[in-house]
């Protein structure tokens, strides 16, 4: 008989699941009907249908898992819902466990270090915070976003600051305190509040230690009484530990005090430590013959756990009810172990060793262990356990990062090239669970790298990130497709998904989708360098191949009445005719590119402005426009980046990261000038430019960071050529108005970035693909994602869905709250109802500003927009040039707009209906104007109400009327002569003063004592009959009202615990003596 003693539902098969339901549908009388068993009865059944394999404590223990609610008896159904539970959770265990954490880009923090920094030390409270500490003694702490929070310095006396070395350190979070060893033998103990500006001193010493600790590690109860324990190791492989209780801490004299002397500090011998104190207990194991690497103790286990470099006692673990050597558990690794973790939950020890692998331990067990990950290239330095998901991080000591499932004990991901490169230097980790982040300490610097959000309570549009989404305005369809090799197909109305073709290229990833001029087409673009044609039922009637059956990506896929251009792998685009495609043929090969290879790195994005002109752009920031008549190139563009940061291009050379392109888009509606931009580009940096490609410039005519710190953008135009969206890697939706930006007859001056209507993130990872779709004359955002979602927006960026979610939209119902809601703006522009710049200045005035603030911000604006290319931030923070007042209405709303609240849509509808609206916004806007005039006047000018006021303005008027009457009697100057302009400035006002005005008289107050109390201070300092101002009373602060009733009633208890225990021990000193 069998003997497990796990779950016996692990072992069961479809054919025993049908024969323990056909045992409960027999009856003792041949019937058919389900029986309720008791836990004899059920323990008999299973014995019968397993023949005995089990055990019948085992069947018991079933049975009791099956009877949740203790009803005495368990029937099928009750059988079926604990399967079924067990199945849930294996799966979502399965889900939890196997998901790929995806991070973002490492950011790196400012270096405050001189040396290398020895440890990363969290400390959790309402906010994590990090404290670093460097070899040279610079200490830093940060919270959990990598901002510095505080700064010191440790020194000293007796100590140079050359020699200075400190070689671990450890916090008491309870205590406040901060524990410090150095290579002179000693442990210095400081006092450190973070909450404190500045507080940062010596307590005390303790030295005459025997060797040199290396590492260090601390304890805390969750009790009143805090008992505490700090554990360090030395270099002759000793383990030491001090226990003490942080209620009796205050009877320690931390400082000495002499009399007639200052304050000095006390200095511990650590032998005299106990005898001084006998509520301080010292223990002290030869663990090893060598160097202790880490020592911790593990409150689950009540032991220390110790690694050193050596092949034998590599991993040791002591209890501490023996503390002795002779009772430790000795694990030996060859080449020993650098670093160990324990989890709880699985109650595995995981060790780092010097032979490239991590080792998984059962404590009790040192024989074996219970599995061997095996991958590092280097030493590994360190691990930790992500027990919320049963993973485990290891880093080697070239600063590769592996994460493992630990149960299945198999590598999840490799992440390399996050850090710095260079020589091997020293390398600290901490992974903090809690803030999903990898906090490093590479040589000097502090590296902060985020996970992004899971996916697993999202809804999906696919089962793996989408790379492309296409809109169909014959089908009012919405086409996606990603790495899964599915094209999908959702209704752009509800959101409902209407067909879909599955392993459409294989298990190739499907890279773009493009339509013909007729939209009855699909094409798509894959990865193993082929392009399909699709008719909409989903039939594959072609393939082209692009390049002669080689892998390569297939960028772009742009199609013309007569031609299929597509880029992707190679220096040149490939052609194929529609007039080739035949019912015969079905794989289809390009025609022969007439030009030369023009281009020096692999093309990614084409662009086509009818009638017989495309643009390429390539990887390195050159864009070549091609004449389809003659295949020839007609002008040579290259994008160029002042920053001397590089990367490395597909053709393998160093291209800077501001000068690469991702994509080009024609802006077709604009007519050809030599002052007008007709092309757009993004890239790099979050770099958006503009190109004329009439003149002979070489360069773009404005680049603006759009997006800021990220490495590359997608961008997409509507088909009137007024709005520009870009996306970024971060998930970040940017909706800009380009109507009018570059775009002139005659020449211009160099202008800002265009004003931005909206921001939003709709996506919480990179965004691949932007698409505009019209539908009932309404604008709307269509994203493709990294989070494996597809998302609408408005064109206001506010989220109205998900492809695939539960509950559909109906966008007809929004376009009607839309024109129910006159009230509101349209973004819609009307040439004809162009606003002139007085009444422009005018409705942007807020209430309290006049003109002339206005014109001062234009004229500022005007020098900044000289700088708006080397800015970083995209012109979001510069006053952009004044628009109509739809435009700069709407961007007042986006701001406070919300995903949840869908605002009106922009309109393209009938001209009359919108200049019926513009009437009634622009008398709306005139009364909010005069109303906004008078509260201006009754708030802002109060010289009408006050004696200073109205004396000046009679001044005033009377030094013109005096001036006039000189300048009618003698000959002035034009030029000297007073004008109503001058009268009005701000300058002309400090010459109109006159100090001859007689004021009232001010009461003499008399200086208040300070001794006196201010309640009475009021009938005191001021002379009769005048109004004395209202004064605070006096409060007398003490330790009731000044600090919170918590805190005063945990010092009473301690003082209360504190006394009772010195009052035991002196009683058994005296009866000692």
């Amino acid at each position: 008989m069998a003997v497990y003693s796990g779950r016996l539902e692990k072992f069961f098969t479809i054919e025993d699941l049908q024969a323990i339901e056909k045992a409960f549908n027999e009856d003792q009388t041949g019937g058919k009907s389900y029986r309720k068993l008791h836990r004899n009865e059920f323990c008999e059944l299973m014995n019968r249908v397993f023949s005995h394999k089990w055990s019948r404590s085992e069947y018991t223990e079933l049975f009791k898992n099956i009877d949740v609610r203790h009803e005495g008896y368990v029937d099928f159904g009750k059988f079926c819902s604990y399967m079924m539970h067990g199945f849930s959770k294996k799966h979502e265990k399965e889900l939890r466990t196997s998901q790929i954490p995806r991070w973002k880009d490492p950011r790196i923090t400012p270096n405050i270090h001189k040396d290398t920094i020895q440890r990363i030390n969290p400390i959790y409270g309402s906010m994590a915070r990090y404290i670093t500490v460097s070899k040279e003694g610079t200490l830093g702490c940060w919270n959990y976003n990598g901002k510095l929070l505080k700064q010191g310095k440790i020194e000293m006396d007796y100590i140079s600051a050359k020699n200075l070395w400190i070689t671990c350190f450890c916090v008491i979070p309870n205590l406040n305190k901060i524990v410090i060893a150095f290579t002179s033998k000693e442990i210095a103990i400081y006092n450190f509040d973070i909450s404190v500006a500045g507080d940062f001193s010596l307590l005390s010493r303790i030295t005459d230690l025997p060797a040199i600790p290396l590492c260090m590690n601390t304890w805390t109860t969750n009790d009143l009484a805090h008992d505490t324990m700090l554990i360090y190791g030395d270099n002759t492989g000793m383990v030491t530990s001090i226990k003490f209780s942080a209620a009796l801490l205050p009877s320690v004299e931390w400082r000495h005090w002499s009399e007639g002397k200052d304050e000095y500090i006390k200095v511990f011998k650590l032998p005299d430590v106990v005898k001084e104190y006998d509520h301080l207990k010292l223990q002290t194991i030869q663990a090893h013959k060598e160097w202790v690497r880490e020592v911790r103790y593990i409150e689950k286990l009540e032991s220390f756990l110790s690694c050193a470099t050596t092949d034998t006692n590599s991993l040791v673990v002591i209890p501490v009810r023996h503390g002795t050597s002779t009772n430790m558990i000795s694990f030996n690794i060859l080449q020993g172990v650098n670093t160990f973790d324990y989890d709880d939950e699985l109650n595995i020890i995981a060790t780092g060793g010097v032979n490239h692998m991590v080792h998984l331990w059962n404590p009790y067990v040192n024989s074996k262990p219970v599995g061997v990950l095996r991958g590092h290239l280097a030493s590994v330095i360190y691990t930790q356990f992500y027990s919320a998901k049963g993973q485990l991080i290891s880093m080697g000591k070239n600063r590769v990062i592996r994460v493992w499932d630990a149960e299945l004990h198999v590598c999840l991901q490799r992440l390399s090239g996050l850090f710095i490169k260079g020589p091997t230097v020293h390398c600290n980790l901490f992974f903090d669970a809690d803030y999903r982040q990898i906090v490093a300490a590479i040589s000097k610097e502090l590296v902060f790298v985020e996970m992004k959000a899971e996916l697993s309570d999202h809804v999906l549009t696919h089962t793996k990130p989408v790379s492309c989404v296409i809109y169909s305005s014959k089908w009012k369809e919405i086409i996606t497709a990603g790495k899964d090799s599915t094209i999908t197909m959702w209704l752009v109305e509800t959101g409902q998904r209407e067909r879909q073709f599955v392993n459409a290229h294989g298990e190739a990833e499907i890279t773009c989708l493009a339509l013909d001029s007729r939209q009855i087409q699909l094409f798509s673009g894959s990865v193993d360098g082929t392009v399909k044609i699709w008719d909409m039922n989903g039939h594959c009637h072609h393939t082209l191949v692009v390049a002669d059956g080689k892998t390569v990506d297939i960028n772009q896929i742009l199609t013309l009445k007569r031609q299929i251009f597509v880029v992707g792998g190679n220096k040149y685009p490939c052609v194929f005719q529609f007039s080739d495609i035949n019912v015969n043929s079905s794989r289809i090969y390009p025609n022969k590119w007439s030009a030369q290879e023009e281009h020096q790195d692999e093309i990614v994005s084409v662009a086509y402005h009818p009638p017989f002109k495309i643009a390429t752009a390539s990887f390195d920031g050159e864009i070549i426009t091609w004449s389809l008549t003659t295949q020839k190139p007609t002008k040579k563009f290259k994008l160029r980046d002042k920053s001397a940061s590089t990367t490395t291009s597909r053709d393998g050379g160093d291209t800077p990261i501001g000068s690469q392109i991702s994509q080009i888009l024609y802006l077709v509606k604009r007519e050809s000038s030599l002052y007008t931009c007709d092309l757009v580009s993004c890239g790099g940096k979050g770099m958006v430019s503009f190109w004329n490609t009439s003149s002979m410039l070489p360069h773009p005519s404005v680049t603006f960071v759009a997006h800021n710190e990220v490495k590359t953008i997608t961008m997409a135009v509507d088909e009137r050529n007024d709005y520009l969206i870009t996306g970024d890697s971060d998930g970040t939706l940017k909706i800009w108005d380009i109507q009018d930006y570059y775009k002139a007859t005659t020449e211009i001056k160099r202008q800002m970035p265009p004003a931005m209507v909206a921001s939003s993130q709709p996506h919480a990872d990179g965004i691949t693909a932007l698409e505009i779709c019209v539908y009932q004359n309404e604008f709307y955002i269509l994203a493709a994602s990294l989070d494996w979602t597809v998302s609408i927006s408005n064109i206001r960026g506010v989220k109205i869905g998900v492809f695939g979610q539960a509950q559909n939209w109906k966008l007809e119902t929004l376009k009607v709250e839309m024109e129910e809601s006159e009230d509101k703006p349209s973004l819609n522009r009307d040439d004809s109802d162009a606003m002139s710049q007085d009444d422009e200045d005018q409705s942007l005035q807020p209430a309290g500003a006049s003109s002339r603030s206005l014109k001062e911000l234009r004229k500022q604006s005007n020098k900044l927009s000289h700088q708006s290319e080397d800015q970083d931030d995209g012109g979001i923070i510069f006053l952009p040039p004044i628009p109509n007042n739809d435009s700069i209405e709407t961007k007042r709303k986006s701001k406070v707009s919300k995903d949840s609240q869908i605002g009106p849509l922009p309109s393209i509808g009938s001209a009359h209906k919108r200049s019926s609206l513009r009437s009634r916004e622009s008398a709306k806007g005139r009364s909010s104007r005069m109303s906004a005039h008078s509260q201006y006047n009754e708030h802002f000018h109060p010289w009408d109400r006050t004696i200073l006021g109205k004396t000046y303005q009679e001044h005033h008027q009377n030094k013109i009327k005096r001036r006039s009457k000189i300048m009618k009697s003698s000959t002035v100057p034009a030029r000297l002569a007073p004008t109503s302009s001058l009268s009005n400035t701000s300058s002309y006002l400090y010459h109109s003063l006159d100090c001859s005005a007689e004021l009232e008289e001010i009461p003499q107050i008399r200086l208040p004592d300070l001794k006196i109390s201010t309640r009475t201070a009021n009938s005191r300092y001021y002379s009769p009959g005048t109004r004395s101002p209202t004064l605070m009373p006096a409060t007398k602060f003490t330790e009731k009202n000044l600090f919170p009733k918590y805190l005063l009633e945990f010092e009473s208890k301690l003082k209360h615990i504190q006394k009772g225990q010195l009052h035991q021990v002196f009683s058994r000193r005296g009866r000692q003596h």
